[in-house]
């Protein structure tokens, strides 16, 4: 850079030198400066006009072409092209790497470089097998996973030519290749192996992403399901979320050398500044009982995403099971190999969005168990579909209700408590699937809960014998569908109750009841389609009553009145 001495000594004021730092400018600016002028010019090739932009790093476009192999491109001021789109049913087997085009109109071709793979340039295609040049550095990104470079194609192997100079793999650039299967430089690929080259350092969001859906016909998966292996390069620095397949049995390796990552035991870790894994990226092929290191903070979305296994044994391609037809021996899907993962973090720990989708049977009925002790903030349905068992759960806040939904938990223990008048509740928690509840001691009215529940207690009588339930003294009311449809429960209490909810105990094994005079009132089909054969009401006891109480209670033969 230009710079003028002697300032000090001569003692120019500042107001000078800016006249002649601007004088500067005006200078290089009308001689045409190389790094600093930009010319646009009419994709006709008449008419052009003069920019001045400062901005060396936008070249412009200059035209498009559609070449005879199948494909168009754009060609840009800066020397290169950018493949764009294939054409309909053309089966593109390779791409040029220079292309030759008149962009001034003066009857004289200049060379375009072919340096970049455009967002959907392939999404749809046909072809199976295309070779990319060395002269390709990126696959563009998508902002969705059906519009990626080569997504929703028929695409079964690419190869990199010799040399390739390819840095940055997009978002969504594969995803939802069904038939994907092998990846690699030329003379070096391996059938079922997706091998990112050495010289790359970014794999964008959701690349390898399959997708679970539903079709007209049914269910339908789409993804690289025929991928078996995964080998990733020292140069890797950034890997976006869900970039890998949701299948289990997927061996990867990474080159040693490799700054930012971490493969231990079938799980890639993202490593923090001092070396140490801080996030869980994927889970590939973990086996038996896995243990998270205390340092890692955050899983990844999808990072033990599976899909279920029903998925490739009820699609069928000429007459054979989906999975035997994609050539495995058995159904990738059918097992996870995980018996338990634990999470030694003891501060916060982030679970992204489905990072458990579908995980947790390692055998017939046998389910993996998730041991989580730190607190948890969490993304969009993490547990959504899960087949295994989160040990302990504590819940101390009312919307983290949902994010259990249908979660098979072993201990869920409820710390938070909502008042409405005299009334002290949890809420309805029936939709998770706890074997032992815990609620809170100060409670006033008991919550409906599970059935797949066989031992409720409260804080401080947390041991108690299994399979049974076990009301604080606290307790006044019985909520809303509190017991329906538990058929194990054959005897209740009523001592110190004085309001029971709509439904509570319909559908119960309840064969006799008794309602001493505290209850109060007893609310539309509290009894109806029980067991019960006899019912009676203590001295003092008159409670108003809501429509249909004792309906449908085919044994009923006994009520008894003060």
């Amino acid at each position: 850079m230009y710079h003028p001495t002697g300032l000090e000594d001569d003692n120019i004021s500042k107001s000078k030198l800016l006249i002649v730092l601007s004088a500067l400018l005006a200078a290089i600016l009308v001689a045409g400066w190389g790094g600093a002028i930009a010319t646009d010019t009419a994709d006709s090739g008449a008419g052009t006009s003069a920019s001045v932009s400062v901005d060396a790093e936008a070249p412009t476009q200059v035209g498009t072409a559609t070449l005879d192999e199948g494909y168009t491109v754009s060609l840009w001021s800066d020397g290169t092209a950018k493949v764009t789109k294939a054409l309909t049913g053309a089966m593109v087997t390779s791409i040029a790497e220079t292309v030759l085009y008149d962009s001034d109109g003066d009857g004289t071709d200049e060379s375009y470089t072919v340096t970049t793979i455009g967002r959907g340039a392939f999404s749809s295609s046909a072809s199976t097998s295309i070779t990319i040049p060395k002269t390709v550095t990126s696959i563009e990104s998508s902002t969705s996973s059906s519009s990626g470079a080569f997504s929703n194609s028929d695409l079964e192997t690419l190869i990199f030519a010799e040399g390739t100079q390819i840095k940055s793999i997009g978002d969504y650039a594969f995803s939802r290749c069904q038939n994907l299967k092998t990846i690699g430089v030329e003379g070096s690929v391996v059938e079922g192996r997706i091998t990112i080259p050495e010289g790359v350092t970014e794999i964008g969001k959701g690349a390898f992403q399959s997708y679970y859906g539903t079709s007209f016909n049914g269910v339908t998966l789409e993804g690289a399901i025929s991928v078996k292996e995964i080998s990733l390069p020292a140069s890797l620095e950034k890997i976006g979320e869900g970039a890998f397949p949701e299948f289990y049995g997927i061996d990867a390796t990474l080159a040693s050398g490799n700054k930012n990552f971490r493969l231990t035991d079938g799980i890639l870790y993202e490593k923090g500044e001092n070396g140490s894994p801080v996030t869980l990226l994927r889970a590939f092929n973990p086996t038996g009982a896995v243990t998270v290191p205390s340092t890692v903070v955050k899983i990844a979305p999808y990072a033990f995403a599976t899909y279920d296994k029903k998925l490739l044994d009820t699609e069928r391609k000429n007459g054979t099971p989906l999975w035997q037809y994609l050539g495995f021996e058995k159904n990738p899907l059918e097992y996870t190999n995980v018996e338990s993962v634990t999470f030694e973090c003891t501060g916060e720990l982030e679970i992204g969005d489905y990072a458990f989708r579908f995980f947790g049977e390692y055998a017939n009925n046998e389910f993996a168990t998730i041991n989580i002790e730190s607190e948890i903030k969490t993304g969009y349905r993490p547990f959504t579909d899960m087949k295994g068992v989160i040990a302990e759960v504590e819940i101390s806040e009312q919307n983290s209700f949902g994010i259990y939904g249908n979660v098979k938990i072993g201990t869920l223990t409820v710390t938070y408590t909502r008042t409405v008048g005299d009334n002290v509740s949890t809420g309805s928690i029936n939709t998770i699937k706890a074997e032992k509840v815990i609620l809170p001691a100060n409670i006033t009215v008991w919550p409906a809960i599970s059935l797949d529940t066989k031992t409720v207690t409260y804080a401080g009588n947390e041991n108690v014998e299994e399979g049974t339930i076990n009301l604080p003294a606290s307790i006044t009311s019985i909520g809303r569908n509190a017991f329906q449809n538990r058929a194990d429960l054959t005897s209740f209490d009523f001592k110190g109750i004085i309001s029971i909810g709509e439904n509570a105990f319909e559908g119960t094994g309840l064969t006799e009841v008794t309602f001493p005079s505290s209850v109060a009132s007893i609310e539309k089909s509290a009894f109806s389609d029980s067991m019960l054969t006899k019912i009676t009401f203590e001295e003092g006891s008159a409670p108003t009553m809501g429509s249909d109480v004792f309906s449908d209670c085919e044994h009923l033969s006994e009520v008894n009145l003060p």
